[in-house]
């Protein structure tokens, strides 16, 4: 079962997957109580605001089973400096500012969560393959988005690629 906002993952999903997977707003729908066994996040909690991650949280942990857990996979700030990154979110994801780590890890165990797995893995190399890959599908990325977004992205790897070499 999935919630997404991109009818592309859900077209996706319907000719190649048969997943059930629905269009929605995971940060504002009501979920049943202790329904799911599991809750798996990919790539989602960059797009909560720091003011929207508590309350989620406690609606996710009040939709688990007891001894269910979630497990999510995000990036985040590797620290509570916000000058740097407060001014990158604002060019690539407008209206967007991630949270620390350390907010979030807060913020679980605030929810009831107690964290028993927690991995850093470097994302240097996939922001790294993503810029290279970027720049040998020149030709294709211009077909399908304007010239300053592509130069936005074209930066922003690079850019994120600084911030983890320098904070990591």
């Amino acid at each position: 079962y999935g919630i997404t906002l991109s009818e592309e993952q859900i077209a996706y999903n319907n000719e190649h997957n048969h997943f059930r997977v629905e269009y929605g707003n995971f940060i504002t729908r009501d979920y049943p109580p202790e329904f799911y066994d599991c809750i798996y996040s990919i790539g989602a909690w960059e797009h909560v605001r720091e003011k929207e991650i508590p309350a989620l949280l406690k609606k996710l942990y009040a939709a688990i089973k007891p001894g269910g857990r979630l497990v999510k996979h995000f990036f985040c700030r590797v620290n509570d400096d916000v000058m740097a990154p407060a001014a990158c979110s604002q060019i690539y994801f407008p209206g967007s500012m991630g949270s620390s780590y350390r907010y979030h890890a807060q913020a679980w165990e605030d929810a009831g969560f107690r964290v028993t797995h927690r991995s850093i893995h470097d994302y240097r190399p996939t922001l790294r393959a993503w810029h290279d890959n970027l720049v040998a599908n020149r030709e294709r990325a211009l077909q399908l988005v304007d010239v300053a977004t592509y130069n936005r992205y074209l930066t922003f790897f690079p850019a994120s690629w600084r911030y983890f070499n320098d904070h990591m």
